[in-house]
């Protein structure tokens, strides 16, 4: 017995000292510290109060178990990682020392200058910055103040760059105007350098106070408060809907300002809200401005074409279609309230009891 407890001092002394230089893993203090072998593998075992050091990684918990022929230390319980810039919590965590990796479970949290990144399961390394996660994946730019959500991804300090996969939400919420962006995808890319942005992949969805729009692919420009929508982006705002080649949202405080229509633009608008007709805008480029929530005016752009049908005191009184080089049309309190027709202008004005054939000349 006392041969048996000679030897394992002696291999926790030897744990405790030679495995500490040329950059390994040191044991700086423990309650207690004891060794034992477990399935033919001697194991050093340290409990209470326990704090690792690896040249500037220190290194936390309520127990810590040494695998010597892993080279492998299983932190348990509590455990906090500091390696002076970042910092990782979990209830526990595989370390490997040569690589200075950790492989976590358990409520991750790893808290970098820039970010911060929660989900039950990571592997971080802690020499290149890299960081995979999965199962209610969550990363927080703090300098931007953008959450995404997702069900796994990965993440690089050092790149400024995070992936995040399946059923991913973005959100950005501004404290002044208490106006929120939210954009689902189901691939989500986030960089950071150089030039902030999001891209969200795969059947994008953005919503914003009234605005609902879809699109394959949406870019997301927080520095210039710029939403790019591509490939088939559709829109919706209150009663109108928009459709194009290429759309591009401005907001201010993520309030919303403007939306412009690239190539093949339409914009429709519901006559009122019982009504199955809709006044319809067409041309190569159209604006669509936005003013306290409500339609403004919206500009339509080189071979423009409109049809709008008139109301007077909520009675219908025909119908109007035009072409023109630019058609613009302006808004009461997100009404209908006039047309201007710039350059080449033609129209025909059909009453509402007009039976014949309607169409541009």
């Amino acid at each position: 017995m006392n041969n048996r407890i000679l030897l394992f001092s002696f291999l926790i002394i030897t744990f405790l000292y030679l495995y500490a230089g040329d950059g390994g893993i040191e044991l700086i203090h423990a309650d207690k510290s004891i060794g034992k072998m477990i399935d033919d593998e001697r194991v050093n075992i340290s409990e209470g109060n326990v704090h690792f050091r690896q040249d500037t990684i220190d290194m936390y918990c309520d127990e810590a178990r040494f695998y010597e022929s892993q080279n492998k230390v299983e932190f348990i319980g509590s455990v906090y990682i500091n390696d002076g810039h970042n910092t990782l919590r979990a209830r526990r965590v595989d370390y490997y020392s040569e690589e200075r990796k950790a492989v976590c479970v358990g409520h991750v949290r790893i808290k970098t200058p820039k970010d911060s990144l929660y989900a039950e399961y990571f592997t971080y390394n802690f020499k290149s910055g890299e960081a995979t996660g999965r199962t209610n994946l969550f990363i927080y730019s703090i300098e931007d103040n953008v959450k995404i959500w997702g069900e796994n991804g990965r993440y690089d300090r050092n790149k400024g760059f995070s992936l995040i996969r399946n059923n991913c939400r973005l959100t950005r919420y501004d404290e002044n105007s208490e106006d929120t962006l939210i954009i689902l995808s189901q691939q989500m890319e986030y960089y950071e350098l150089p030039g902030k942005k999001a891209v969200a992949l795969d059947s994008a969805t953005i919503l914003q106070g009234s605005l609902k729009a879809v699109c394959d692919t949406a870019e997301f420009h927080p520095d210039q408060e710029i939403i790019w929508l591509k490939n088939k982006p559709r829109a919706w705002y209150e009663l109108s809907k928009m459709k194009g080649k290429r759309m591009k949202v401005d907001v201010d405080s993520l309030k919303l300002r403007n939306i412009t229509i690239y190539e093949d633009a339409l914009a429709e608008s519901q006559v009122d809200s019982v009504s199955a007709d809709y006044n319809s805008l067409e041309a190569r480029e159209i604006q669509f401005y936005i003013e306290n929530k409500k339609p403004e005016k919206i500009i339509a752009i080189d071979n423009a074409s409109s049809i709008y049908y008139l109301l007077e005191e909520n009675e219908r009184q025909g119908s109007n279609y035009a072409t023109a080089d630019t058609i613009v049309v302006y808004f009461q309190k997100g009404e209908l309230d006039s047309i201007d027709v710039r350059g080449g202008a033609q129209g025909t004005f059909y009453p509402d009891d007009y039976e014949g054939e309607k169409g541009f000349e």
